[in-house]
């Protein structure tokens, strides 16, 4: 339990830490917590262009045709996780990436490589199932 007087100093912090102010912070924090955008509540996030995302949605909206109401509420649907789904190969390849330049890195007591050139796939592969699985996670966002 917090004393009378760090209940006060808690409060007196938060008074002071509001979070950023300009339009630019606020864009940027709401981003925080973004770690693979497969789930991401924004469709667009980050470095990709909303110009594409509408033209893919314009696409869709074109292909089907659909009427006003739950027509169009699935072809938007449609739309975003498409967009979504299109992400997942990029961040395959950026965590296979990481994976093989931190093999490649490995070095035995002596300074020696650890690995080979051509073992490096299959050790970052089986490093990430041992580490946090981040290729099975991405596979069961992409699946769901």
């Amino acid at each position: 339990m917090a004393s009378e007087k760090q209940v006060a100093a808690n409060r007196a912090n938060a008074k002071r830490s509001t979070g950023p102010k300009a339009a630019v912070g606020k864009a940027l924090s709401r981003m925080n917590a973004c770690k693979h955008g497969l789930t991401a509540r924004t469709i667009v996030i980050q470095d990709e262009d909303p110009k594409e995302f509408e033209r893919l949605r314009a696409e869709l909206w074109d292909e089907w045709q659909p009427r006003p109401g739950m027509e169009s509420v699935l072809v938007d649907r449609l739309a975003g996780e498409t967009w979504r789904l299109l992400r997942a190969p990029a961040f395959e390849a950026a965590i296979i990436g990481a994976k093989c330049a931190d093999v490649a890195a490995s070095t035995d007591i002596y300074g020696h490589p650890t690995y080979q050139p051509e073992h490096y796939m299959g050790e970052a592969l089986m490093d990430d199932a041992r580490s946090g699985d981040a290729l099975g996670k991405l596979c069961r966002y992409e699946a769901a």
